[in-house]
C-alpha cells in the first residue's frame, strides 16, 4: 500500500505552525518600537491628543492631558492632528495623495518617538519630557490587537483544518484561500492600528497594502466559493477567474491606476460582497431539491450573510458616505470568526439534519438586531434624536415590525401539519395484530409513509435497536420489530427537506408503541396457549376421572352423583375456579368422600390420613386447585392398572411444604413407563408448575406403588384457599 507524502497529521501540523509564525511575526512587529507608555485619543473640540492612559515611562503624566505638540532634539517639533491617530487608512483616506502625506507625517513621528528625550507640549504650553524604552511589552498591547492577531489566526486554522480533510473538494481549497488572506488582512493592521504615536511610513505602507491584498482576495475567494459550493455555477474557470480579477485591482492600486483612495479599496470589495448576496440567492433556488445542499447552504447565510453583512453594514457602508467607523473596526473582525465556524461546518456537513429548528430563529433575531442598530443610527446622525429617545423608538418599531416576521417565518418556514396520535396508534395496532406477515410489512411501510412522506422506502440491513439519521439527513435507519425487517427511509417530506430529531422521536414512539402492542399480543397468545393446556389436562384428569368413576358405578344413585360432579367440574374448569367457596377442610372432605366412592366402586379400600397440622389452616388457591386433579388422576391409575385392594392417602404439611403421599398394594409399575402415558404426564406438568416435585417409588413392604407430590408453600404471593 503506497503511503501519502502528505498524510493528514503532518498538513495540521504545517497549518498549526504557519498559524504560530503568523502570531509571532505579527507580535514582534507590534512590540520591536520604542515605549512611550501613552494611550491618546485626539479630541476634535479641544485640538489636542487627550492622554487616556499613562504607565511606564510616561506614567508621571495625568490622565487628561491635552497634548498639541510633539518634539525631540534633531527631528524638529511637529503639531498633532486627528488625522495622526486614525487607526486605519482605508475609507478615511479620500485620495492616495493625502495618504503619501500620511505617511510622510508617519515617519516623522516614529522618528520622533524613536529619539532618547520626547518632549510632549500641552494646551498650557507646558513640555512634558519622556524617555521612550528601547521595546514595548507584550503586556501593554490593547485588547484590539489581540482581538485582531486571535480572528486572523482561528480563520487560517479552521480552512486549514476542513483543507486537510477535504483537499479533493475545489470548495475546501477556496476556503484555505480565504483563511490565508485573513490570515493577513485581520492581524497586520493590528501593528498599525494599535501604536502609540507613529510608525515607519514604509512599514505602514506594506502593512497597509497587505492588509488590502487580503480583504480583495478574501471577497474574491468567497465569490469563488459560492460558485461551487454548494453545487457548481457556471464554467469551472469562472472562480479562479474572478479571484484574479480582484488580485489585477489591486495591483492597478499599486500602481497609481486610481485617486480615489476611498474608491480603489472599497469600490470592487463592495461588488464582491453584492455579488455574494445574489449567488447565495441562486444557490438558494438551485438546490430546492436537493436537501443536503440547501441545508449546506443555511450555514452559509448564517455565517457570511450575516457575518460579512454586518461588517459592511456597519464598517464599509458607512465610510463610503464619510463615517469615520475606525474606532470599532478591531472589534468587528470577530465577525469573520462567526463567518469560517458556518463555512466549516457547511463544508464538512456537520449537523446539517438539525439545522431545521434553529436557523429561522437565529436569523430574524439577527434581523432584529441589525434594524435596531440601524435605526439607532440613523434617529442619532440624521434626526439629531437624543439617546434615549433614539434607542426608544428603535425598540418600538423594531417591536411592531419583527413580532410579526418572527411568526410569519416560523408558520413559512418550520410549521408542520399536526400528527393525529390516536390515528397512528390505531395504524401501528393493525400492523402488529395483522396475522399475515407480508400484509404487516406492507401496513408499517404504509405507517412510515404516512408519518414521514419518504420517496423511497427498501429494505436494509439494521443492526440497532433505535431509529438513527444517516447521511447528513438524508436516510433515516428504522430497526427490526418483531419479524418486521430494518428499513430505509429516504429523503423525507416528498424529497424537500432532510430528516431532523424531530423525525427521530417520531420514529422512536411510533417504534415504540409497535413493541408494546406486538409484545403485549405474544403475551395474549402465550397466556391462551397456557389456559389450553390447563383445560386440557383438567378435562383429562378431573372429567375423565369421574365418568371413569361412573362407569365403574353399580349404584345408579353414586353414578348419578358423580356425574353431577363432573358437570360441577366442568363449570368450574370453564370459569377457572374450583369450588372457592369451600374451606381447606371442606374441600379435603369433598375430595375424600369423592375419592373413596371412586375407590369402593372399584373394589378398592381407602385410608385416608390428614396431618393435624393441614386442617383449620389455609392453602394457596393454586395448590388446592392443582390438589384434586392429582389425587383424582392417582386414583384412576389405581382402578384401571393396580389391581389393588387398599390405598393410602396421607397428606402432611411442614412450615415450608405440603407433602401428599398415595400408597397402593397392587402389582406394582414398571419404571421404564413412567411419565410415557398422557396422565403421568399432566401429573408431572401439574407439579412443576408450583416448583414442586414428584417421586415415584415402590411401597413400603416392597410391594405396589408410591407416589409423593411435594409442593413449596412460601414460592406463592396469592391468598389462601379459605380466606375466602
Amino acid at each position: 500500500m503506497r503511503t501519502s507524502l502528505f498524510p493528514p497529521g503532518r498538513l495540521l501540523g504545517a497549518v498549526v505552525l504557519y498559524a504560530l509564525l503568523t502570531g509571532v511575526v505579527v507580535t514582534l512587529l507590534a512590540v520591536h518600537r520604542p515605549w512611550l507608555g501613552l494611550t491618546l485619543s485626539f479630541d476634535g473640540e479641544a485640538g489636542a491628543a487627550v492622554v487616556t492612559k499613562a504607565a511606564g515611562p510616561s506614567a508621571a503624566i495625568p490622565v487628561g492631558t491635552a497634548f498639541t505638540e510633539v518634539s525631540a532634539e534633531g527631528h524638529g517639533r511637529l503639531r498633532l492632528v486627528a488625522r495622526d491617530f486614525i487607526p486605519e487608512t482605508d475609507g478615511v483616506l479620500e485620495t492616495y495623495e493625502i495618504y503619501d502625506a500620511f505617511l510622510s507625517k508617519q515617519s516623522a513621528l516614529a522618528a520622533i518617538q524613536s529619539a532618547p528625550l520626547v518632549t510632549f507640549t500641552d494646551v498650557n504650553g507646558r513640555d512634558w519630557p519622556v524617555n521612550p524604552r528601547a521595546a514595548r511589552p507584550i503586556g501593554s498591547l490593547p485588547p484590539e490587537f489581540w482581538v485582531q492577531l486571535a480572528v486572523g489566526v482561528i480563520a487560517w486554522l479552521i480552512a486549514g483544518g476542513v483543507w486537510v480533510f477535504r483537499r479533493s473538494e475545489m470548495s475546501a481549497r477556496y476556503l484555505l484561500l480565504s483563511g490565508w488572506s485573513t490570515a493577513v488582512f485581520a492581524p497586520l493592521p493590528a501593528v498599525y492600528s494599535t501604536r502609540e504615536l507613529g510608525l515607519p511610513g514604509e512599514l505602514f505602507r506594506w502593512l497597509s497594502d497587505l492588509n488590502f491584498m487580503g480583504g480583495s482576495l478574501f471577497a474574491g475567494t468567497m465569490v469563488a466559493l459560492l460558485l461551487c459550493y454548494p453545487r457548481r455555477i457556471g464554467p469551472v474557470w469562472l472562480p479562479m477567474v474572478l479571484v484574479l480579477v480582484q488580485f489585477g485591482w489591486f495591483i492597478a492600486q499599486q500602481v497609481g491606476v486610481f485617486e480615489s483612495m476611498i474608491f480603489a479599496r472599497r469600490m470592487l470589495v463592495m461588488v464582491y460582497v453584492a455579488a455574494t448576496f445574489v449567488l447565495a440567492a441562486v444557490q438558494w433556488r438551485g438546490t430546492r431539491r436537493d436537501p443536503v445542499g440547501r441545508a449546506a447552504l443555511r450555514w452559509f447565510l448564517l455565517s457570511w450573510l450575516v457575518g460579512s453583512g454586518v461588517f459592511c453594514l456597519l464598517i464599509l457602508l458607512p465610510q463610503m458616505f464619510g463615517f469615520d467607523t475606525t474606532s470599532v473596526q478591531g472589534y468587528s473582525f470577530l465577525l469573520f470568526v462567526l463567518v469560517y465556524v458556518g463555512l466549516a461546518f457547511g463544508i464538512l456537513r456537520f449537523g446539517l439534519f438539525g439545522l431545521d429548528a434553529w436557523w429561522v430563529h437565529i436569523v430574524t433575531w439577527i434581523g432584529a438586531l441589525l434594524m435596531l442598530v440601524v435605526l439607532d443610527l440613523l434617529f442619532l446622525l440624521q434626526l439629531h434624536l437624543s439617546s434615549s429617545m433614539s434607542m426608544s423608538l428603535s425598540l418600538l418599531i423594531c417591536g411592531v415590525v419583527w413580532l410579526p416576521l418572527r411568526g410569519f417565518m416560523a408558520n413559512r418556514f418550520l410549521s408542520r401539519p399536526k400528527r393525529n396520535r390516536q390515528y397512528a396508534f390505531k395504524a401501528v395496532v393493525d400492523v402488529a395484530l395483522t396475522p399475515h406477515a407480508g400484509s404487516r410489512e406492507d401496513l408499517w411501510k404504509q405507517c412510515l409513509r404516512d408519518n414521514f412522506d419518504p420517496l423511497h422506502i427498501v429494505a436494509a440491513p439494521y443492526p440497532g435497536l433505535e431509529p438513527a439519521v444517516v447521511d447528513d439527513g438524508l436516510a433515516l435507519l428504522i430497526p427490526p420489530v418483531g419479524d418486521l425487517m430494518a428499513l430505509r427511509l429516504e429523503y423525507g417530506r416528498g424529497g424537500r427537506a432532510l430528516f431532523t430529531p424531530r423525525d427521530l422521536e417520531v420514529a422512536g414512539e411510533l417504534i415504540g408503541m409497535l413493541r408494546h402492542v406486538i409484545e403485549s399480543r405474544h403475551a395474549y397468545e402465550k397466556g391462551v396457549y397456557v389456559e389450553r393446556g390447563r383445560i386440557a389436562r383438567d378435562i383429562h384428569d378431573n372429567i375423565g376421572a369421574q365418568l371413569l368413576s361412573a362407569l365403574h358405578s353399580r349404584e345408579e344413585g353414586h353414578r348419578d352423583d358423580v356425574l353431577r360432579g363432573a358437570l360441577a367440574d366442568l363449570r368450574g374448569i370453564i370459569n377457572d375456579a374450583s369450588n372457592p367457596g369451600l374451606s381447606v377442610d371442606e374441600a379435603l372432605a369433598d375430595l375424600r368422600y369423592e375419592t373413596a366412592g371412586r375407590l369402593s366402586a372399584g373394589g378398592v379400600e381407602l385410608d385416608w390420613k390428614v396431618d393435624d397440622a393441614v386442617q383449620g389452616t389455609g392453602l394457596p388457591a393454586k395448590t388446592m386447585h392443582a390438589l384434586r386433579p392429582l389425587i383424582r388422576e392417582a386414583a384412576s391409575n389405581v382402578i384401571k392398572h393396580a389391581r389393588a385392594k387398599r390405598v393410602g392417602v396421607k397428606i402432611l404439611r411442614d412450615a415450608d411444604s405440603l407433602t401428599v403421599s398415595i400408597e397402593d398394594d397392587g402389582n406394582g409399575f414398571d419404571r421404564s413407563l413412567v411419565m410415557r402415558g398422557n396422565g403421568l404426564g399432566n401429573m408431572a406438568t401439574r407439579v412443576t408448575a408450583l416448583n414442586g416435585h414428584i417421586d415415584w417409588s415402590a411401597g413400603g413392604d416392597g410391594q405396589g406403588t408410591r407416589v409423593t407430590f411435594r409442593f413449596p408453600l412460601n414460592s406463592e404471593k396469592e391468598p389462601p384457599c379459605d380466606a375466602s
